[in-house]
């Protein structure tokens, strides 16, 4: 059943233009980090519609991964007040100091 309100969310969300929903994204299972504590979409951004603010918690880091599937990681400690995600056409783009991406999954975890 989830499968199915996925997939029909995906498709509104295709044929109406935009972003899918940022919490659609947030995929903290994708990370390959089992030791770590991850947070909840709703502590690790704030913001709605199209922008929105990275607010992991001070000691975490962000792990996010771009179209090719690459994995990045930074500190929040670099990241501060200046990381957002923002969505651009139908794609989120994550910016963190020194590094931009097209967005396609996100974490905020601590080890």
């Amino acid at each position: 059943m989830f499968k199915i309100i996925f997939l029909v969310s995906l498709f509104v969300t295709t044929v109406s233009g935009g972003c899918p929903s940022i919490s659609t994204i947030y995929l903290p299972r994708r990370v390959n980090c089992p030791l770590c504590d991850f947070v909840s979409s709703t502590q690790a951004v704030s913001g709605s519609g199209n922008q929105y603010s990275i607010k992991c918690p001070p000691k975490s880091d962000v792990w996010y991964y771009n179209e090719q599937g690459n994995e990045f990681v930074t500190p929040m400690s670099k990241v501060g007040t200046k990381g957002t995600i923002k969505c651009e056409g139908s794609k989120w783009r994550i910016s963190v100091p020194g590094q931009s991406q097209t967005l396609s999954a996100f974490a905020c975890g601590s080890s």
